[in-house]
């Protein structure tokens, strides 16, 4: 089993006495092998697994942001063909222009995502 626990220590400069004195902190556990590091060690450490792996991470980050911009096209562009289609069904019954300019305006009011779309853009 490990276990890692991290101390900071008020004088660093004394981690070196403080690694050799470890089994006076607990002397039920003085059998116990114990490793001390460093933070900066660990930190070095860190850094160099995760140094191969960033790369990957950027170019993930980016096809994910992709992706996104590619559903939200798709839904507006669906969402027009929509509007189009209804436009044209009002013009066959002889709408009037305003009332074509106002059925739009009137679904969006209803719609809670253009409602959210609409607040931000004003």
């Amino acid at each position: 089993m490990t276990s890692f626990i991290y101390l900071k220590l008020r004088d660093p400069g004394t981690a070196e006495a403080f690694a050799r004195r470890v089994p006076a902190i607990a002397p039920a556990f003085e059998d116990t092998w114990v490793n001390v590091r460093a933070w900066q060690l660990v930190a070095d450490q860190d850094a160099t697994m995760l140094k191969g792996s960033r790369p990957i991470l950027v170019i993930g980050s980016w096809l994910l942001s992709f992706l996104a911009i590619g559903g939200v096209a798709t839904l507006a562009a669906g969402r027009a063909a929509e509007q189009t289609r209804r436009v044209g069904v009002l013009k066959a019954v002889g709408a009037t222009p305003g009332l074509i300019a106002a059925v739009p305006a009137r679904l969006a009011a209803r719609n809670p995502i253009a409602r959210t779309l609409n607040a931000e853009a004003t």
